[in-house]
């Protein structure tokens, strides 16, 4: 072959492969991408005495509140009408002692949003029954008409006041501090909620129930555990371990809360504890 042959055959190879790669790239379509989920209310968000109605969902199997005002925090939107599941709680189990699964009951309702994969869940702090829906039966406590009646002069004396909320319910939102583990279960079936701060502990799965195990470390308590309420400390901190082989072992702050004679915590910070080789103090 001489050169001129081969100089020929090198020129038509470079046009095209020069061809080939100057070609664009087509993006192939993705026909089975779903489609963006909508943005929830941000953890935190508080409902404040909204009305709505209260009930059992015998499709989820869950307590709901079905919201009468549109409720925003200037990112999302909850439509009037939305159902909202109500997390397990001390104040659950109040709402729910004399009420009929198969009725409803309207109610004023304190709140707060707990946002958990991409699902928005109520944390309920206090309630109030309102009136009677037509042919519906109304949570029927024998204390809860005078308890709707100091509520309403309450809230009547504080129309001028920068205050939100009365005195009582305020303190329902703030729970008792706990620094003594060995005492903290006599204190949440006195309380109702406490708080539990600056412990250790690892989470695991039993049964598919995720379950923060508390990590005493010498101390003179019994092994104690709680069942993980959903949140937006507890999802972060499950995308955490995912990327670690062993056990995380977590820094936590939570609210403790019982509901038919189990113990549950709704974490709202968990950081990566060190201990250098050392017990924690």
């Amino acid at each position: 072959m001489n050169m001129k042959k081969l100089s020929a055959i090198l020129a038509i190879y470079l046009v095209i492969t020069g061809a080939s790669f100057a070609r664009p790239s087509v993006p192939i379509p993705q026909e089975d991408a779903s489609p963006p989920k909508p943005p929830v209310l941000a953890e935190g968000y508080v409902f404040s005495g909204e009305n709505g109605i209260f009930k059992f969902s015998k499709d989820d199997n869950k307590w709901i509140f079905v919201i009468d005002d549109e409720q925003t925090d200037g990112r999302a939107i909850v439509e009037s009408g939305k159902p909202i599941e109500l997390i397990t709680s001390n104040m659950l189990e109040k709402m729910t002692v004399n009420m009929d699964k198969n009725n409803s009951a309207a109610i004023k309702l304190w709140a707060k949003v707990i946002k958990y994969n991409d699902k928005n869940y109520l944390f309920p702090w206090y309630f109030i029954p309102m009136t009677n829906l037509p042919g519906e039966q109304q949570i029927q406590d024998p204390n809860m008409q005078q308890e709707t009646d100091r509520q309403q002069e309450l809230e009547e004396e504080q129309e001028d006041d920068d205050s939100i909320l009365p005195d009582d319910v305020m303190k329902l939102l703030k729970p008792k501090r706990v620094v003594n583990l060995a005492k903290l279960r006599q204190v949440v079936q006195a309380e109702g909620n406490a708080i539990l701060a600056e412990r250790t502990g690892f989470i695991v799965e039993k049964d598919g129930q995720k379950i923060l195990q508390i990590d005493s470390l010498g101390r003179n308590v019994d092994e104690m555990s709680f069942k993980l309420l959903p949140s937006e400390v507890l999802e972060w901190s499950e995308y955490r371990m995912e990327r670690y082989a062993n056990p995380m072992r977590l820094r936590i702050a939570g609210i403790v809360t019982m509901y038919k004679g189990e113990y549950y915590i709704l974490l709202e910070r968990a950081a990566r504890a060190y201990n250098h080789g050392n017990f924690v103090r």
